[in-house]
């Protein structure tokens, strides 16, 4: 916090303030970005500009407001569109644990050092665009409650856009250094909502068993529509990572469940589906739903319930899991 003789208690409270629904012809909207503006004049030869607890109305970061320090934006709320455009960042930014609640726009940035965007909440559509990483640069754990684009981006290190949630569509455009670009999560719970020009140069860096396994996730949620919001929903809140691995796990799961509710039916409509996927010449693809799937329909039953389960289970799929665990009997 700033010495109080540099921002006054009241100064301090617009910038905290948890106002919402800031407009435009307020009274204190100007006031809000003279005080803003007076804070990142003070901080902007300093090694850091805190904006962390800070409640935004709409806003603008260009190259007027921001100097060479590094950025820190945590637990903040935006309650009006924001944009971060025309920047060159020449060290770290970081905005975490921050609400969205309008439109967002990162474009026409630099990033030098490291860029961590993560665990943050979109609840309206989210731009990044002509945005280039000479860093490490990590999107992972965020929510995107709506539509989400990638257009122009270089990353020339590690990139990371892992264990986040995608409510709606994904479109991702003009790439430069792909094979920096880990997508897995958004990528394998999302597979039918995203658009990618490059598609094929990310695939191409699979292994032949794991786009088989994508395919296979994608060809359940298509059968099985019903068992998508609830998967993605445990997947975050267990933070156990989306790869298509733990999908199916979370798939065996849902089976079990269903059997201990007694819901039979829709149990066994899931297992004669795995039961043909069983079937894989491919080795690695059969293991993933040996271990993820199979070992997990009958997980922490009774023995009763087991016994009873055992009847509808398909042979193919009673071979696989009798090697690994006994018979019910």
């Amino acid at each position: 916090m700033l010495p109080i003789t540099y921002l006054s208690t009241e100064e301090y409270q617009v910038l905290y303030s948890n106002k919402e629904g800031w407009q435009k012809n307020e009274e204190r909207y100007s006031e809000f970005f003279l005080i803003l503006k007076k804070y990142i004049e003070y901080f902007h030869t300093s090694p850091q500009i805190d904006f962390s607890s800070f409640s935004f109305p709409e806003i603008t970061f260009n190259h007027e407001l921001l100097g060479s320090a590094s950025i820190f934006i945590k637990n903040s709320i935006f309650f009006g569109e924001t944009i971060f455009e025309n920047l060159t960042f020449n060290d770290k930014v970081h905005i975490s644990g921050s609400n969205f609640l309008t439109k967002s726009y990162f474009q026409n940035i630099t990033f030098h050092c490291d860029t961590v965007i993560m665990n943050n909440k979109f609840k309206n559509e989210v731009v990044l665009k002509e945005l280039t990483f000479q860093d490490e640069a990590f999107f992972a754990d965020n929510i995107y409650y709506d539509n989400l684009l990638l257009d122009s981006l270089f990353f020339s290190k590690e990139s990371s856009f892992n264990d986040s949630l995608l409510n709606k569509r994904c479109k991702i455009k003009n790439i430069r250094g792909v094979e920096f670009m880990e997508w897995d999560d958004l990528y394998c719970i999302n597979y039918e909502q995203c658009e990618w020009d490059d598609l094929d140069k990310y695939i191409m860096r699979k292994e032949p068993y794991e786009i088989l396994l994508i395919e296979l996730v994608h060809k359940i949620k298509q059968k099985f529509p019903e068992v998508i919001a609830k998967i993605k929903d445990e997947l975050y809140q267990t933070s156990s990572g989306g790869s298509c691995f733990f999908w199916i796990e979370k798939f065996g799961y849902n089976t079990r469940d269903c059997i201990r509710k007694k819901e039979y039916t829709q149990a066994e409509k899931y297992l004669n589906f795995m039961d043909i996927a069983l079937k894989t010449d491919d080795t690695n693809l059969k293991n993933i739903i040996e271990v993820g799937y199979v070992e997990n329909i009958l997980y922490d039953l009774t023995h009763i319930q087991q016994k009873e389960a055992w009847k509808y289970i398909p042979e193919r799929t009673k071979k696989s899991y009798a090697t690994i665990w006994s018979v019910p009997s």
